[in-house]
């Protein structure tokens, strides 16, 4: 089955099966959604996916309690962009709690007054 055929909820179980593979030295890649946050181990081959590439994250501190990161995954036919949405407290750390939502790059003109 290829990328295109996999829905956003199967993406992310196969994610979290690959995280515990590479917990257990199994594969190379990142080991958790924090991992992917920091670019670890990627760009890498997941098994069913293709290649997962970090593409870039936002939030930890002093970036409010938004928390979230963004990342490809490309195989011979397509590229699909991924965000896992989390939260981040001062005293607690960040935790990614959400459900996986596909995303697509947007561009934005904005005006600066200086």
């Amino acid at each position: 089955m290829a990328l295109k055929d996999h829905s956003v909820s199967y993406v992310q179980e196969l994610m979290e099966n690959f995280f515990e593979l590479v917990e257990n030295g199994d594969a190379d890649g990142p080991e958790s959604w924090y991992s992917v946050k920091y670019g670890e181990g990627m760009p890498c081959d997941v098994p069913g996916l293709g290649t997962l590439t970090y593409v870039e994250d936002y939030g930890g501190e002093g970036g409010g309690d938004e928390y979230w990161v963004v990342f490809s995954l490309k195989d011979d036919e397509l590229m699909r962009w991924f965000r896992m949405d989390g939260w981040y407290q001062s005293y607690a750390g960040g935790e990614f709690d959400s459900d996986l939502k596909e995303v697509s790059p947007k561009q934005k003109t904005i005006t600066v007054w200086e």
